[in-house]
């Protein structure tokens, strides 16, 4: 069968996980693989080589990947860039480094190291919703940017851009959804997964 790499990109709080989780449990033959989380990442003040930490496992990640697998992936390095052009439209002091990510990631698409997925599927919900959906995180200071408005609103554009397009090129297929409803989009991503496989 063809091999096929699908990504779950989007807004934190929009379900990118429990649709993973559903997928999970109701397609064994699927490999899912959970979101990339890093112990003590935020203790790396500065920001290229954190994010390059970031970068660094989904490589490690990838280097296990098999032939005529559909591999399903909570997020990759387009949150990473999401990431860094969102921080960057809020402070300052954080100009270039946008472009510094996206380099190193055309870098290692190049090289042959970071893989472009087939399908990108993003779960876009706005700002206030994704804030409400995750209030038990709001007096976590681990979790503040994610509860600064101006930092998600970039956050959200980022996703509509033009040059996140650019990024991925005409050859991976882009699927948004605006839905918040789990079943309606489990159902669209097997939709969109048998498209690609037949």
């Amino acid at each position: 069968m063809k091999t096929l790499n699908l990504v779950i990109e989007g807004m934190p709080g929009a379900g990118k996980t429990s649709l993973l989780n559903m997928i999970s449990k109701n397609n064994p033959a699927f490999v899912c693989h959970q979101e990339i989380y890093l112990p003590n990442i935020e203790s790396i003040s500065n920001d290229l080589e954190r994010e390059s930490k970031y970068l660094d496992a989904e490589i490690e990640k990838l280097k296990h990947l098999k032939n005529g697998e559909v591999n399903i992936f909570d997020r990759n390095f387009i949150s990473t860039l999401a990431y860094s052009f969102a921080i960057e439209k809020i402070d300052p002091t954080k100009n270039g480094l946008f472009n510094e990510i996206k380099n190193l990631c055309y870098q290692k698409i190049s090289d042959g190291s970071m893989l472009l997925p087939d399908v990108c599927y993003i779960l876009l919900i706005n700002p206030e919703l994704s804030m409400e959906r995750r209030s038990q995180y709001a007096n976590d200071n681990n979790y503040s940017i994610w509860f600064n408005k101006d930092f998600l609103n970039a956050f959200y554009q980022f996703y509509k851009n033009t040059e996140f397009g650019f990024i991925l090129n005409d050859k991976v297929k882009v699927v948004y959804s605006e839905t918040t409803e789990l079943e309606q989009n489990y159902k669209d991503i097997l939709n969109t997964i048998y498209e690609y496989r037949i």
